[in-house]
């Protein structure tokens, strides 16, 4: 089949979603408009000033401010310059008195000398308290006033009278008080022009000599020139002492709204810096849990995290946490290595060795009994498996993990002793799995998450309740282990246990402990890379493996071992042939994405299909399905290597929310068993639907129902989803709906909204997309309309076809074709057809990393498309391109990376074969999607 033509990743009914966002954006800026308004008028209520007489801020902490800021830079030299001055007038109208105070020597003279002493003073204390830094507007009006009334007193003539002498008879008429005029003038000047004095305090200084001189040389004899000519000068000061103060008074005017002005634009440049720093802080927070999310939905489909996300762990990072650590086994005899199959090292490494399942039994009988300590479990876990000897096969053992053989040993441990808490939850086992145990002595169980800090620091502070706890990446780690011992749902732990089959002390309940409890000592071996078999000859292929290749997946190496050489691992060869049967279900690759089903990502059919045929196949029973849960939970719980610190994995590296949705979820997946692929994941829905919405509405039907239902899933029940779905036009809801309720699984539909039709479409991060915007309605409706699109160009790609492959879609194996006829169609089933899948994944990781506002409305014009660009026959990706590569991708001038032709195994028919060379890869171009639209003319 011809692939189908480029088709540009187009919106025919954009614009009128575009207005409705850009309505809201305008909505949302007239509220920012009166936010700054508001936030401008407090601004300018904190600058206004009393204009009067007395110039000040209305705000009284403004006006300290102010005050602080003049002190601080007032200008040392000028007051150094003014008390030089006032020393030089000084000594100079000493010199012009000094031969008329010769002819009076009365105690007047002793009195001038202490006035012109003391006025030097002055002088002298204002330059010290200049040069030491606490010169304020005190001082300088003190020191000015102080000079004025000294200058007025050091007149010989005033001293006489004082004293009861002539002033007239002594002086001759010549004296007059000219020189103490312009001394105090200057002074007046020199404060009001030299120095940052507020007028509301500086108005003291004229007003002061105004009337120090008045009373002093108004009165009959007190001046030399009479009293009329005194109270000319009296004016004459008055009105210089004004004309100074009116200038002084522009000049702060002025520099108080320059002051304000600056002193605002700093607030603002403080407030965006702030802003910034809480923007990063935030964005840090968000890819912080973002990677943490990314690493733990990887490790739903595996035990392990991607081998792309590998780390190394803590343990060997640093030693401060190696107390945690417990012993390693006794040391086999050495035995000289056999020539063997299907790995000779594996084989000598545990040949004349055997499990003691008398041992085993004894601690799956005594595992819920009180009186059996940890310690007592871990020597019987060493005599009874000798496995566990084997990730010490060799001196230096490499790992497929990156990890030391020690560190792999210690993660077994330490599921090993998960398993013995979550046996042991009516008992110590809650306070074992969030605290573990005291490392001093028999491994006392902690009951307080501070214990091991008591013993360091002597601290004895509880940590907060969970009601006022913090997030969880800002929680310290005995924050953690509080929270999780008290907000942890404990009895779904409890009912997973029950499920399993392992709650009962019966000889079925005991025979599934073993199982379990074998099945965690020995699941991690086959990461030493020096004991992974060889794909044997009458085996091949086996797991796409063919003959003489080496098996490096360790989950594969495993069952491969586990079905054709048993005897290899002695746990195993010892079980029941239920138990075997059990085990070996948990070691099938069931391409099952945890995260996915639990946050709705993905269509039934490409999350449960391959699980459902397992299965079937298999005939197993929905005990099994909680023994592989519960395998999962405790093989996670001991990864970090530290076994007798508790589950620390999920307690505190896991976010405690995700562990609880997943652990809620499990029930459901247990009636995998009896009923379909989509009946499952509809009745999970519902019932997540259903929590969520508790008091709000009821769960939706019609053609839009399963959409809603997904998008509330993907959202964590967040109501925004809703709103921002109801704001697509009626179009592009039902095309949303019809998407999104596509199963691919063949003759399958959901109750709800039944829609036949293929491939189903899984968009990769598109809960991501969703969850990255809540809290803001705009934005979140720019994400759905995002997600809209990509579905929009998706099924350009993969039109609808009444075809589906049967590996993909779910039909029964073997089946060439199935047919239905009813009102919606026929259905065709292909087994063969591999150009038809029943499911394609379109993966928007770039598209979720950036920003939504430079996707939708970015203030500058970039040269750039966002293209769908198809990698194969099943996956494509969403990318950034400019849009000169539009043309030269639909030319077939360019190829993506991962298009190369590789080779497929048939496992079925036994048979290899290589599938036809892909065809040029098409783009779906969005128009200027990182740049505005073109407005249209009207």
């Amino acid at each position: 089949m011809e692939a189908p033509p480029s088709t540009p990743l187009k919106r025919e009914r954009q614009p009128s979603f575009l207005a409705r966002a850009r309505g809201a954006s305008l909505a949302h800026a007239k509220i920012a408009d009166e936010y700054i308004k508001l936030e401008q008028g407090r601004s300018d209520a904190a600058v206004q000033m009393h204009t009067g007489w007395v110039l000040s801020f209305v705000e009284p902490t403004t006006e300290f401010e102010y005050a602080l800021e003049m002190d601080s830079r007032r200008n040392a030299k000028y007051i150094m310059e003014a008390a030089g001055i006032n020393i030089a007038a000084s000594v100079a109208l000493l010199v012009m008195t000094a031969n008329d105070m010769q002819k009076y020597t009365g105690p007047d003279n002793r009195f001038l000398l202490v006035c012109g002493i003391l006025q030097f003073m002055t002088s002298f204390i204002a330059i010290g308290a200049s040069n030491v830094g606490v010169l304020n507007e005190t001082i300088v009006i003190s020191w000015a006033f102080a000079t004025v009334v000294l200058n007025i007193l050091t007149s010989p003539w005033r001293a006489s009278v004082f004293y009861g002498g002539d002033g007239f008879e002594l002086y001759s008429g010549a004296a007059c008080d000219s020189a103490i005029l312009l001394i105090m003038a200057l002074i007046g000047v020199g404060v009001h022009f030299f120095f940052d004095v507020r007028t509301s305090r500086s108005m003291i200084v004229p007003l002061g000599t105004v009337l120090s001189y008045g009373a002093l040389s108004i009165p009959p004899s007190m001046a030399p020139e009479g009293s009329f000519q005194a109270i000319q000068f009296t004016v004459l000061l008055a009105v210089i002492g004004y004309v100074t103060w009116i200038g002084r008074y522009a000049i702060e005017k002025h520099d108080r709204a320059k002051w304000a002005e600056t002193r605002s634009l700093k607030e603002q440049v403080d407030k965006q810096e702030l802003h910034i720093k809480q923007e990063e802080k935030k964005m840090a927070k968000m890819k912080k849990q973002m990677d943490d999310m990314e690493a733990t939905l990887a490790s739903m489909e595996k035990l392990e995290p991607s081998n792309r996300r590998v780390r190394v762990d803590s343990m060997e990072q640093s030693t401060s946490r190696s107390h945690l650590a417990v012993s390693r086994p006794p040391k086999p005899s050495p035995v000289k290595e056999l020539v063997g199959i299907p790995n000779p090292l594996l084989v000598s490494a545990l040949k004349g060795q055997c499990a003691d399942f008398a041992v085993i039994k004894r601690m799956a009988t005594k595992i819920t009994s009180p009186g059996y300590s940890l310690s007592a479990f871990f020597n019987d876990a060493k005599l009874a498996f000798p496995e566990l000897n084997l990730f010490f096969a060799t001196d230096d053992c490499k790992t497929s993990s990156g990890r030391s053989g020690e560190v792999e040993y210690q993660r077994t441990i330490g599921a090993l002793f998960c398993v013995y808490w979550l046996m042991r939850l009516d008992g110590d086992g809650e306070n074992g799995f969030s605290y573990g145990v005291d490392v001093e002595g028999n491994w006392e169980v902690i009951t307080s998450p501070n214990h091991r800090r008591k013993k360091s620091d002597g601290s004895d502070d509880e940590p907060p309740s969970p009601s006022t706890a913090k997030f969880f990446h800002t929680m310290s780690d005995e924050e953690k282990r509080f929270a999780f011992k008290n907000t942890m749902k404990w009895n779904e732990f409890s009912d997973l246990v029950t499920m399993a089959g392992c709650h009962t002390n019966d000889e079925d309940g005991i025979a599934r402990t073993m199982a379990l409890l074998c099945l965690t000592s020995f699941h991690d071996v086959f990461k030493v890379e020096d004991l992974l078999p060889t794909c044997q000859a009458e085996h091949a292929p086996y797991m796409g493996y063919q003959e003489g290749e080496i098996i490096r997946d360790h989950d594969v190496a495993l069952s491969y071992v586990l079905i054709y050489y048993e005897e290899c691992i002695p746990s195993f060869q010892g079980l029941p042939d239920a138990a075997k049967k059990a085990i070996l279900f948990t070691q099938s690759k069931l391409q099952f994405n945890h995260g996915w089903f639990v946050q709705a990502e993905a269509p039934p059919g490409a999350m449960l299909s391959t699980f459902k045929r397992m299965l079937s196949s298999g005939g197993c029973s929905s005990d099994d399905v909680a023994l592989y849960f519960l395998h999962w939970l405790t093989d996670l719980s001991g990864a970090e290597a530290t076994p007798l610190g508790g589950a620390e994995k999920f307690v505190l590296r896991f976010p405690h929310h995700v562990l609880s949705s997943f652990l809620w979820s499990i029930p459901f997946l247990r009636k995998l068993v009896q009923a379909d692929e989509t009946e499952v994941v509809e009745e999970y829905l519902t019932a997540r639907w259903k929590m969520a919405h508790d008091a709000g509405p009821p769960v939706p039907k019609g053609p839009e129902a399963v959409a809603l239902l997904r998008l509330s899933a993907m959202t964590q029940g967040n109501s925004e989803v809703l709103e921002a779905f109801s704001c697509l036009s009626e179009p592009e809801r039902l095309f949303l709906g019809d998407e999104m309720a596509r199963t691919g699984c063949a003759s399958q539909t959901f109750r709800l909204s039944p829609v036949r039709g293929g491939p189903a479409i899984l968009i990769y991060y598109g809960p991501a997309l969703l969850q990255r915007h809540m809290g803001h309605k705009v934005k979140t409706k720019m994400a759905m309309a995002s997600l809209c699109e990509v579905y929009r160009a998706a099924r350009a790609l993969w039109p609808v076809e009444t075809t589906y492959n049967v590996e993909d879609g779910g039909a029964a194996e073997g089946a060439e074709e199935v047919k239905e006829s009813d009102e919606a169609g026929p259905m065709v089933v292909a087994a063969t057809d591999l150009s038809r899948p029943a499911s394609v994944t379109i993966e928007i990781a770039q598209l979720k990393a950036r920003i939504i506002d430079d996707i939708f409305m970015p203030s500058y014009e970039v040269r750039d498309a966002w293209v769908l660009v198809k990698k194969n026959a099943t996956e494509a990706v969403v990318e950034l391109r400019p849009t000169a590569d539009i043309n030269k991708f639909n030319a077939g001038e360019l190829q993506h990376p991962s298009r190369t032709p590789r080779k497929t195994t048939d496992q079925t028919a036994g048979a290899t074969k290589t599938p036809p060379a892909p065809c040029a890869p098409r783009c779906a171009p969005r128009p200027s999607s990182r740049g505005r639209q073109p407005r249209q003319p009207r």
